[in-house]
């Protein structure tokens, strides 16, 4: 009973929107309070020594980010800073640390099982949305969506054909999707026939909500899976290392482009209007300097919706991040899900959980290039979900069995 609850539950917190219609920005987040609670009282409040290594492993840099704007902000004060900053700042971040508690609460709640609990509830939420605006539609407008999906720029916005598109389009669970699908392609242990009616399920639902970010996501975290990390490497944090550095300088030089986005006129061309508007707001809100600290978490998105002649985010996490981080806090932020977070799994949990983090870090840091998925509920609960889940076998902890031997050889 419990399952049926979280799987339905889940399905409404994944539910950005249904066909255009945002739901409460909070409901998500009260039901995975609510969820997080069910877990204490299932557990009776009992959090072990080696769970408790987990809350420190996810929630240490959103902590670290509280704390550095807070110094950010006392040191060198920036423009246009009011209160508003502030409950920016504990919103965002408390949203954050919900996102992150709950994955780690539901994985102490149902073990393994907790992924495909969560893959059904995506199912579900995707479906419903479906139904809801082939309804609305019908099927012969339905299907001329379905054959041009790929093409759907030669359809004037407020067009039928694009206002399907963005009843279909349900951001955070396609985003979702992708990591669910990388999952199913490389790590799910299950027959040959399940692991394909999964895959051929999660590619429907990467369709229906076509996000050509993901897609492009997908591609770079399969070259770097055959590549890196699937192989059987003696030294997984050397590879993590290279790849964490590799990004950085990646993320360093696309905030240069974004910071001179016009000398390229080629990258301008595939921009709309509005991004390229945005675009040249944030290359006035930063330097490329050894001596920029930033200006403070959240701060960005603060100023965005204040400004009401551009797109109200940012577009890039990754540009934003930069702004608001500073290159010191812009390459911690990367070396701690690149390197630090992959190695503690690798090394204390298991070397599955550990490459697939890397592997879903690589696929959201894709996606951060272009689009705002650094605070989409569903993205980063999956993202956190499936390789704390990958710790587990079906109910209790794999550091269960790792503790008992330490345990066994100490006496």
């Amino acid at each position: 009973m419990l399952k049926v609850l979280y799987v339905i539950s889940m399905a409404v917190a994944f539910s950005m929107e249904v066909n255009k219609v945002a739901l409460p920005f909070f409901l998500k987040y009260e039901i995975a309070i609510a969820w997080i609670v069910i877990a204490m009282i299932e557990r009776h409040g009992l959090i072990k020594s080696y769970e408790l290594n987990q809350f420190r492993l996810f929630l240490t840099p959103i902590v670290f980010a509280f704390f550095y704007t807070i110094v950010i902000w006392i040191v060198n004060t920036p423009e246009y800073l009011t209160a508003h900053y502030y409950s920016r700042l504990i919103s965002n971040l408390g949203c954050m640390l919900v996102i992150a508690i709950c994955a780690i609460m539901v994985c102490l709640l149902f073990g393994k099982d907790v992924i495909k609990l969560s893959f059904w509830a995506l199912i579900l939420t995707i479906g419903f949305n479906f139904i809801v605006v082939f309804r609305e539609y019908g099927s012969a407008l339905m299907m001329t969506y379905l054959k041009n999906v790929f093409s759907l720029s030669q359809f004037a916005y407020g067009t039928t054909i694009s206002n399907i598109s963005y009843g279909l389009e349900i951001h955070d669970a396609t985003f979702a999707m992708g990591i669910f699908l990388v999952y199913f392609i490389f790590y799910e242990d299950a027959s040959v026939e399940k692991k394909i009616l999964h895959i051929i399920a999660t590619l429907i639902g990467s369709y229906l909500g076509f996000k050509r970010n993901e897609l492009i996501a997908i591609v770079v975290v399969t070259v770097v899976a055959i590549v890196f990390i699937r192989k059987k490497s003696k030294d997984f944090l050397k590879t993590s290392q290279i790849l964490g550095f590799g990004m950085f300088i990646v993320g360093m030089l696309y905030a240069m482009l974004i910071k001179n986005i016009d000398i390229v006129p080629a990258f301008v061309k595939i921009l709309d209007i509005a991004r390229i508007n945005l675009y040249h707001f944030l290359s006035g809100e930063y330097t490329i300097s050894p001596f920029y600290l930033g200006k403070g978490y959240s701060y960005i998105n603060q100023r965005l919706g204040i400004e009401t002649n551009l797109l109200n985010t940012s577009h890039t996490d990754l540009v934003r991040v930069y702004i608001e981080m500073g290159i010191y806090g812009f390459g911690l932020w990367i070396w701690y899900y690149f390197v630090n977070i992959p190695r503690k799994l690798y090394m204390e949990y298991s070397e599955k959980a550990g490459k697939f983090f890397l592997m879903g870090t690589f696929y959201v840091f894709s996606t951060y290039f272009l689009d705002n998925t650094l605070m989409l509920f569903d993205n980063q609960f999956i993202y956190y979900l499936i390789p704390l889940a990958l710790c587990y076998k079906e109910r209790e902890p794999k550091v269960v069995e790792t503790h008992k031997v330490q345990r066994r050889i100490k006496q």
